[in-house]
C-alpha cells in the first residue's frame, strides 16, 4: 500500500498509510500500516478482518502512536505514547442454536483521537465504550444465562467504569407443585412462581493512575439479587377473580455502611465494613375483580342498543 504525504507544524513531513496486505488464510487476513514523520514521531495500526462462514465473523484493530512535539532543549516539548484496540465480533445464531457471542470493543488513551485522528468527528468523540455479551438458552427447558462486560471512558475527564462481570440468570414462570398427570384440580396446581438471579461488579479509575498493580486496590461494589415471586389465580363465587400475590427477594452483598451521628464535631460520619452481609425484603398483596355486564335496547332510532362493561377492584398490600 502506497503512502500518502502530509505537512505538519509539530510533527514535519509525514508519510501516511504506507503499509503490506497479508492474506494469513482463507478466513484471516491483515493490513499493516505505518506514519513516519521527519521530526521523530511514528504510528503503526495491525488491522485484521475474519470471517468463519456460517459461524462467526468480526474484525480486530490495533493502533499505537508515538508522537514526539519539539526539540529537547524547547520548553514546551513532550513525548506522548497513545493506543487504541477496537474489536467487534458476531456469531451466527444458526451454527450454535441457543447460544449467541458478540463483542463491541473500543478503549484506549484519553489522547488518542485527539493526536492522532484527521477528522472533526473523532477528535471531538469523548466517549469509549464496550460491550461483550454471552447468552444461553436451552431447549425444552425453563431457564436461560447471560453474561456481560461493560466498559465506559470519557476522555474529557478520564474516568473509565469497568462492569465485569454482569450475570443474569432467568427461570421462566412455572407450577411447582403440578404434578406431570395432574389436570390443575386442586388449588395449589395454580401456584406459579420463577426465579431471577443479577449479580453484577463494577469499579471506576481514571486511566491516568492505572496500572496492573493497582487493579487488587480498586474499589469494588458488587452484590447478588435474588428474587422469587409467587401468584395464583381463582375463581369465587363463580364471578369473583381472587389472585394472592407474595414477592420475596434477598440481596447478597460485600460491603455494610454505617451512619452514625457524631455528637463532637456535629456531623454525620460514615463507616464502610467489608465482608459478607444479607438484606431481605418481602411483600404481599391480594386482588379482587369481577365483571359487570350490561345491555340496554331500543326499540326505536337508528341505534339497537348499548352494551356496557363495569370492572370493580378491590386490593390490598402488606409491606413489612
Amino acid at each position: 500500500k502506497l503512502p500518502t504525504y502530509t505537512i505538519e507544524q509539530n510533527r514535519g513531513l509525514g508519510l501516511l498509510g504506507g503499509g503490506y496486505y497479508f492474506s494469513l488464510s482463507q478466513k484471516t487476513d491483515l493490513l499493516v500500516e505505518t506514519n513516519l514523520y521527519s521530526k521523530g514521531s511514528w504510528a503503526t495500526n495491525f488491522l485484521s478482518n475474519y470471517n468463519n462462514r456460517y459461524r462467526y465473523n468480526g474484525s480486530l484493530a490495533f493502533k499505537y502512536a508515538y508522537n514526539k512535539t519539539g526539540e529537547e532543549f524547547e520548553t514546551n516539548a513532550g513525548i506522548t505514547k497513545d493506543f487504541n484496540v477496537q474489536w467487534t465480533h458476531r456469531s451466527d445464531p444458526k451454527s450454535r442454536p441457543g447460544t449467541n457471542f458478540s463483542a463491541s470493543v473500543d478503549f484506549g488513551t484519553s489522547t488518542y483521537n485527539a493526536n492522532n485522528t484527521f477528522t472533526a468527528n473523532q477528535i471531538l468523540q469523548n466517549q469509549y465504550q464496550s460491550n461483550i455479551t454471552y447468552s444461553k438458552t436451552w431447549a425444552n427447558k425453563p431457564y436461560s444465562l447471560s453474561v456481560a462486560a461493560r466498559h465506559s471512558q470519557n476522555t474529557n475527564t478520564r474516568r473509565v467504569d469497568v462492569t465485569l462481570p454482569e450475570i443474569n440468570f432467568f427461570v421462566n414462570t412455572f407450577n411447582p407443585f403440578q404434578g406431570k398427570n395432574s389436570v390443575g384440580t386442586h388449588w395449589y396446581d395454580k401456584i406459579t412462581t420463577q426465579y431471577t438471579l443479577k449479580a453484577i461488579n463494577q469499579t471506576s479509575f481514571y486511566d491516568s493512575n492505572f496500572s496492573f498493580s493497582n487493579i487488587p486496590d480498586f474499589e469494588y461494589n458488587n452484590g447478588i439479587v435474588h428474587d422469587i415471586p409467587i401468584s395464583a389465580s381463582y375463581n369465587i363465587f363463580r364471578f369473583i377473580n381472587m389472585t394472592p400475590r407474595v414477592a420475596y427477594k434477598e440481596y447478597w452483598l460485600t460491603r455494610q455502611r454505617y451512619q452514625y451521628y457524631n455528637a463532637n464535631y456535629d456531623r454525620i460520619d460514615t463507616i464502610d465494613y467489608n465482608g459478607f452481609y444479607t438484606a431481605r425484603d418481602f411483600s404481599a398483596s391480594i386482588d379482587f375483580n369481577t365483571r359487570i355486564y350490561g345491555v340496554k335496547m331500543f326499540k326505536k332510532g337508528k341505534i339497537a342498543g348499548i352494551r356496557h362493561v363495569l370492572t370493580p377492584s378491590v386490593g390490598f398490600g402488606y409491606i413489612p
